[in-house]
């Protein structure tokens, strides 16, 4: 949240969404708000509202924060790689045995398939 500058509230230049808290600590949230005189006014949950700015504490919007938005996307993208080469990098779980049918790289330990069940060591 970003406190909205005096001059700006004074010019009518507000966002089209602003967290206006009253001088009781109460907190709305106010649609298209505008700035007639030494009103405060908009819409709250549906319903015209207005107020004297005198009455009010603070008036804040919501500024957009693409570093942290990169920062939760590059930390989100490297847990997903590290898990996938973790996995990927498990042979077996346990002290199941891998088990290949007919393939062009048998590894070290190659046990084949049973017909009946493809998963299941014979």
């Amino acid at each position: 949240m970003q406190a909205v500058p005096t001059a700006q509230v004074n010019s009518s230049g507000l966002p089209p969404r602003v967290w206006v808290t009253s001088v009781d600590r109460s907190t709305v949230i106010l649609d298209a708000p505008r700035v007639t005189g030494d009103t405060l006014a908009g819409w709250v949950s549906g319903q015209y509202h207005e107020m004297l700015l005198s009455q009010t504490r603070t008036i804040e919007t919501r500024e957009p924060a693409p570093t942290r938005t990169a920062l939760l996307v590059t930390a989100t993208s490297l847990a997903a790689l590290g898990a996938f080469f973790y996995l990927e990098s498990r042979r077996d779980v346990g002290d199941a045995q891998v088990c290949l049918n007919a393939s062009d790289h048998i590894p070290d330990h190659f046990t084949p398939c049973c017909i009946a069940q493809d998963s299941v060591p014979c």
